[in-house]
């Protein structure tokens, strides 16, 4: 039985959609719908397929990948395909998380992980490898980091990035009943709705808020999910 895509229509007012060139739009709505998509957002295709599919050239293809890539809106291992916007397109219930747990769980060893990290990603340079220090006590912010607006813009950076911060942050909300892969689902989706521009693309949509405190914002985010304790061991707190 074939699944069901339901894309929004908001779709094509997308800033980033609209500056895109007519194979990148393709492509990258091919990516949020072709049947191979996987409740995660991660699947394996290959460039053949992908040409096949959607009738771009073939020595095109790695060429637009690659700019989607660079863009942030997927990830690349090989012949898997993450999307990293996938998230935000779907439900946020029990069985939608559950679905997630699983379909991670079914995935080859080790490529969640090397999707859901620095790893290198097709068409990029390989990164420099560093040994990653060690994690810090506290979760907290530097003094310097004095207003809400400071905060949320490294609490974005540090998702986005995915840096020491983020994992700690995974491993705090861990401690609250929050599992890694719903943690990483969850902080995707809550950057994606926070970072919506208006329609003028002048403001995202945390920047037109009264006031905006991060943490109370997260946590008022993550406890509709079940098992979620908000107050258990220490405050859901980052650094910068």
């Amino acid at each position: 039985m074939a699944k069901s895509r339901m894309i929004n229509t908001s779709f094509w007012s997308d800033p980033f959609i609209q500056d895109l060139n007519n194979n990148e739009k393709l492509l990258y709505l091919y990516f949020l719908t072709n049947e191979r998509t996987s409740i995660c957002g991660i699947y394996e295709i290959t460039e053949r397929t992908m040409a096949f599919d959607t009738g771009i050239e073939l020595k095109k293809i790695k060429q637009t990948v690659d700019t989607l890539v660079h863009a942030g809106k997927i990830k690349r291992h090989k012949n898997w395909i993450y999307l990293l916007n996938f998230s935000k397109h779907q439900k946020s219930n029990p069985s939608v998380e559950q679905g997630i747990k699983r379909a991670i769980k079914e995935l080859p060893e080790g490529i969640f992980d090397k999707l859901s990290t620095d790893s290198p990603q097709h068409g990029l340079p390989e990164p420099e490898l560093k040994p990653e220090p060690e994690p810090e006590p506290e979760l907290k912010l530097k003094d310097r980091e004095s207003t809400p607006a400071q905060k949320m813009r490294t609490f974005i950076n540090s998702i986005r990035e995915k840096d020491i911060k983020y994992k700690n942050l995974l491993r705090n909300l861990q401690e609250k009943g929050i599992s890694e892969a719903i943690g990483i689902v969850e902080l995707d989706k809550f950057i994606d709705y926070w970072t919506e521009k208006n329609k003028s693309g002048t403001k995202e949509r945390w920047e037109m808020e009264k006031t905006f405190e991060v943490e109370r914002r997260l946590i008022t985010w993550l406890s509709r999910i079940g098992g979620f304790d908000g107050k258990k061991k220490r405050k859901v707190t980052f650094i910068s």
